[in-house]
């Protein structure tokens, strides 16, 4: 698969990526409590792992970020950076899916819950939006800038 194709396929990706965040939110924002919001969390929750986990196997194994660096050297240090960030997003995401209580939950701890829940979904965000931010400058500024 050639970089433009995988760049194509990555920022598909993104649009799915946060369309399901939306997903997760809106299962953080029903009552709370139940054994059913904790049944739909984990799912949901659980769906965010695996598109995590693929969408990074994806990026990490076509070696995007190493054409990526390639063609545009001054990219290299924030490239590196994105690379290293997916294991620690999916170590955090994994364990609020590992940590999550098997049954119903008291107001009392919903909250520290819900907060633990923004934070990781925020840092996949903002991953999200500086692997968007790196794709463009490379591809607009540049990749493009070289075929014109």
């Amino acid at each position: 698969m050639n970089t433009e194709n995988v760049g194509a396929r990555i920022l598909s990706e993104h649009k799915n990526l946060r369309a399901l965040l939306r997903k997760v939110e809106r299962s953080v924002q029903q009552p709370a409590g139940s054994d059913a919001w904790m049944e739909n969390l984990r799912r949901t929750l659980s769906d965010l792992v695996d598109l995590c986990a693929e969408h990074f196997r994806l990026e990490e194994q076509a070696g995007l970020h190493v054409q990526l660096r390639d063609q545009s050297p001054r990219l290299a240090f924030r490239l590196q950076k994105l690379l290293a960030e997916h294991s620690g997003i999916l170590d955090t995401l994994e364990k609020l899916v590992t940590e999550l209580p098997a049954q119903a939950v008291t107001s009392r701890d919903v909250e520290p819950l819900k907060q633990s829940v923004s934070v990781a979904l925020e840092a996949v965000r903002q991953h999200e939006r500086a692997e968007n931010e790196v794709m463009m400058d490379a591809y607009w500024e540049d990749i493009g800038g070289e075929a014109g």
